[in-house]
């Protein structure tokens, strides 16, 4: 509701309205991550460092192992 995007096209990059982007830490210990590029069924693959750094994301420690 916050976006007006549907469920499942949400991106970080490019969107309307300005939001906080909150990124789980683990993720940048991956070479390449999948992230959704704005449309249903388009995916980046990026490096999670650059997804950072682009989108200014905040690095917190959020997923529960398991």
């Amino acid at each position: 509701k916050l976006t007006g995007y549907l469920t499942g096209g949400i991106s970080p990059f490019g969107a309307r309205k300005q939001l906080p982007v909150i990124m789980e830490r683990n993720l940048l210990e991956h070479k390449d991550v999948l992230i959704n590029g704005g449309q249903r069924g388009l995916l980046l693959l990026m490096d999670p460092k650059d997804i950072r750094d682009i989108t200014n994301a905040e690095v917190y420690a959020v997923a529960k192992k398991g």
